[in-house]
């Protein structure tokens, strides 16, 4: 199983997978479903940890000029997309349609 299959099932279940500032492994959720993902989660950590370094490193940088961007669109980590990122000065319009 890949570590992007199992946060996707983990999720599914309630829970939320995230790390620390100091790189420990953080989840949340239902206390059944933490007993059930929890060992699994925490065998698998250097490959979810890698997986979202990959992501986060590549994915960030605004598609037109290189700088840090912080609007995404059609981005869903979880499911491995990592969609498209924009610095402010490239971001596309927003449709004015409400």
């Amino acid at each position: 199983m890949t570590a992007t299959t199992l946060l996707q099932m983990a999720e599914r279940d309630g829970v939320r997978v995230g790390f620390s500032p100091s790189g420990g492994l953080k989840a949340s959720g239902p206390r059944d479903a933490l007993a059930k993902w929890l060992p699994e989660l925490r065998a698998m950590k250097p490959a979810i940890a890698a997986a979202v370094a990959q992501v986060s490193d590549a994915a960030r940088r605004c598609g037109v000029c290189g700088q840090l961007a912080h609007f995404g669109y059609g981005v869903r980590l979880r499911q491995g997309e990592e969609g498209r990122w924009f610095c402010a000065a490239h971001r596309p319009p927003v449709d004015g349609t409400a």
